[in-house]
């Protein structure tokens, strides 16, 4: 249980080192652009409706320009390998005898080949609607369009993974549609395995999100800042040059985007032991 509790803050270094990794990749102009709009967040109010603009560029320099090229497809499939391999170890980790039956049965390259095949093609297609999402937020003149844009990304994402499902479930297996709404209950949501000795079919589908929540992260962790940085104690202590805004701008995303999930861990972890607390008492007074 400790472990099963523990596993999100594995997901920090994976994150800083993802935006740090960010900073090789994009240009120098993107970098300097995002810099500057960092530093004018506690200046202008209305200046961070324009995040938009600047991640559209950020998403430009890692996936290209043009979405329909071969440099697209293999970036994105790289994308894509790599967050079903984080999404496997968060499997591993909350269904560890699942996990091992996997890993013993001697088939992983063949069970992971044959799902990565078909799980590169759908999340191309996710990152071309979340690219074409980001494109309508950048004509956005104020919040409520984007948040709306970003509740629809959301929404788009999970259709997209839903009838990539169906379609699997109809062509390989051949069954009902109750029976497929059985199974994706019990085989995503809950991230169980059908057959012991394989994956779960979870892994795949929540890559689908990978630049969605990328999205959501980058929304998040700039809006953070825009508040912390307004805080006095943040030019008292100087913490522009301490996490270098100017010249590590996506690093500081990174660091925002990590303090993002400690946050929401900490909030979950104390709902939970308030949870079980509450249970503990509770219990021994339902049986007197």
């Amino acid at each position: 249980m400790g472990i099963s509790l523990l596993w999100p803050l594995s997901l920090l270094p994976l994150i800083y080192c993802f935006f740090e990794k960010l900073e090789d990749i994009v240009t120098n102009e993107t970098k300097h652009n995002l810099s500057e709009w960092l530093y004018s967040l506690n200046r202008k109010s209305k200046s961070y409706n324009k995040w938009p603009l600047l991640f559209i560029k950020i998403f430009d320099d890692l996936f290209g320009k043009k979405h329909f090229t071969l440099n697209c497809f293999m970036r994105s499939s790289i994308a894509s390998f790599f967050a079903v391999l984080i999404l496997f170890i968060v499997w591993v980790t909350l269904k560890p005898n699942q996990g091992a039956s996997f890993l013993n049965n001697g088939q992983i390259l063949y069970s992971f080949g044959t799902f990565f095949s078909i799980n590169f093609v759908i999340d191309y297609i996710s990152l071309l609607e979340t690219r074409h999402i980001i494109y309508l937020m950048t004509k956005a003149k104020n919040k409520y369009p984007i948040m709306i844009l970003l509740l629809v990304d959301f929404l788009l994402t999970s259709i997209i993974g839903i009838t990539a499902w169906i379609i699997f479930e109809l062509l390989v297996f051949n069954v009902s549609f109750s029976a497929i709404y059985k199974k994706f209950i019990t085989l995503v949501l809950q991230f169980n395995t059908e057959i012991e000795g394989h994956p779960s079919f979870g892994i795949f589908f929540y890559s689908s999100y990978l630049t969605s929540i990328w999205v959501w992260f980058f929304c998040i962790s700039t809006l953070i800042f825009k508040f912390i940085s307004k805080h006095k104690y943040y030019n008292i202590y100087n913490f522009d040059k301490i996490i270098d805004v100017k010249n590590k701008p996506l690093r500081t995303v990174g660091i925002f985007s990590c303090l993002i999930v400690s946050i929401i861990y900490l909030f979950i972890i104390t709902l939970y032991c308030i949870f079980w607390f509450w249970i503990s008492k509770v219990t021994p007074l339902l049986k007197r």
